[in-house]
């Protein structure tokens, strides 16, 4: 019973918050007439700033100055997220004011390249100076043949606090079709 309880509560947490999402994005569109596809980016520059924040940094989302400023340690909890709230919400009106006010009698096709825009440019202010990397990162080349083999990768002496990616693989072929089969992988 205890499972069912623990499974009923992460997941209505996470329903909320899709329809959190949804709701953003329906109110805008009700509102401009514009799919906001920018919408979850800039839902996401408020978790960067509560997490840099959190770690004694604010990261400043305008090209040109300083990827972030230095505060000499965590301010709290609830100042980190009254800032992260009020940040966000200062993007989002700029971006309503600037981009989205304008094209409420644009074309379709203008509105949807116009919202894709502001897609790609708000992640690239997110992702300027990548400050939530992987802690750790290791690779190995194998060269793989058709007999069964096991490889495996050190991990000592790895950081592995903040993996955000885990287990990928980069094949190169030569023009021709393989199968890579991957089975039992740990993490030990």
């Amino acid at each position: 019973m205890a499972d069912y309880a623990y499974y009923i509560l992460s997941g209505s947490a996470a329903g909320a918050v899709i329809a959190a999402f949804a709701l953003g994005l329906l109110i805008t569109h009700q509102g401009s007439g514009i799919v906001n596809l920018a919408h979850g980016a800039v839902a996401t520059w408020g978790g960067y700033v509560y997490a840099d924040l959190r770690r004694g940094a604010y990261p400043w989302p305008v090209p040109g100055l300083p990827a972030r400023t230095d505060l000499g340690g965590d301010i709290g909890q609830w100042p980190s997220f009254a800032i992260a709230v009020l940040t966000t919400t200062a993007i989002a009106v700029l971006l309503h004011r600037v981009v989205y006010r304008r094209l409420a009698r644009a074309p379709e096709l203008a509105r949807v390249v116009a919202a894709i825009g502001v897609l790609v440019a708000t992640m690239g202010i997110i992702g300027r100076d990548k400050p939530h990397y992987d802690s750790a990162k290791a690779e190995q080349k194998f060269t793989l043949t058709k007999d069964w083999k096991t490889y495996s990768l050190d991990l000592s002496n790895k950081d592995l606090s903040k993996i955000k990616s885990g287990f990928c693989i980069v094949t190169a072929g030569q023009g021709k079709p393989f199968a890579v089969q991957i089975d039992d992988v740990k993490y030990e």
